[in-house]
């Protein structure tokens, strides 16, 4: 009973130690996925203000 136990202790360890994983892949990946839309819209916004200048130069 005791060996038994045991085991289940482990096999749940390393069970939330894949879930660990997974979370903090995930959480880097949404973190990722809005630096690049913050740039996107950044660097559209200062194409559009470049774009719009011109006709002044």
């Amino acid at each position: 009973m005791y060996l038994s136990s045991m085991k289940l202790k482990k096999i749940n360890k390393i069970e939330d130690e894949e879930k660990k994983k997974k979370s903090k892949n995930r959480f880097k990946l949404v973190i990722f996925l809005v630096n690049i839309t913050i740039f996107s819209i950044y660097a559209g916004l200062m194409i559009n203000d470049v774009l719009n200048a011109l006709p002044y130069i």
